[in-house]
């Protein structure tokens, strides 16, 4: 199919517009602010809240509902999770320099090998939270 855009004579070949295209597929806990996440397509996940293997830069989730999250070996520096609900949220083998998680729920929340350097850790309940082998070099605590 071809389209005229001015007189005859000088015709333009312009593609054809397409009538209908379809709506992208949203997860309700989409964060337009997210810049790259890498290979992981988490909108496409029946599971909410799915991160595995992300790569966010001072990503905002202060004040998010993150339950049961799964931020398995993602790359997290300098994330921000001021007062989030990251109740059994999973942060195995997790890159979390400079993270900030004051105030953040995180019972029951998985550490495991995470790299913890620098992070803010103030106000935050860690006796039912999962640090094993967890590097806290340089971590605020109270």
């Amino acid at each position: 199919m071809v389209r005229q855009t001015r007189s005859p004579s000088s015709l333009q070949m312009v593609p054809p517009v397409p009538a209908y295209a379809p709506p992208m597929a949203v997860s309700k806990n989409y964060y337009p602010s997210l810049a790259y996440v890498g290979r992981t397509r988490y909108e496409e996940r029946q599971r909410q809240n799915y991160f595995h293997s992300a790569i966010l830069v001072r990503a905002n989730f202060r004040f998010r509902d993150l339950y049961r999250a799964d931020f398995y070996h993602a790359w997290l520096r300098e994330a921000d999770f001021y007062r989030a609900c990251l109740v059994n949220a999973n942060f195995e083998d997790a890159i979390l320099v400079g993270a900030n998680f004051e105030k953040a729920n995180l019972q029951g929340a998985n550490f495991t090998n995470a790299n913890l350097q620098a992070a803010n850790l103030r106000g935050v309940d860690l006796s039912k939270v999962n640090l094993t082998n967890a590097n806290l070099d340089g971590a605020l605590l109270d």
